[in-house]
C-alpha cells in the first residue's frame, strides 16, 4: 500500500466503507477544497484503483473492484 499516500488511503477506506461518493463529500471529509479532492481522485482513477461512475455533474468514484492493484488494497484494510 505505499504506493497510496494518506490521503488516498483515507479516501479508499471512504469508498470501501460508505460506496460510490460526489468529489464535493470526499473533499468535505479531507477538509480539503474540491479542486485538490479531485486532483487525488484523478491520481488514484490513473492508478486504477477507483473508476468514475456517471458523467459531467453525476460524477460519483467508486473503488475499482476488477483491478488486482484494488484487491490488494482493499484486502489490507
Amino acid at each position: 500500500m505505499a504506493w497510496l499516500d494518506e490521503q488516498q488511503r483515507k479516501v479508499l477506506d471512504m469508498l470501501v466503507q460508505n460506496g460510490p461518493m460526489k468529489s464535493s463529500s470526499i473533499a468535505d471529509q479531507l477538509s480539503v477544497q474540491k479542486r485538490r479532492a479531485i486532483d487525488i481522485l484523478n491520481d488514484m482513477t490513473d492508478k486504477g484503483v477507483i473508476q468514475r461512475i456517471g458523467v459531467n455533474r453525476s460524477i460519483a468514484y467508486a473503488v475499482q473492484r476488477g483491478a488486482q492493484k484494488s484487491r490488494e488494497v482493499i484486502d489490507t484494510l
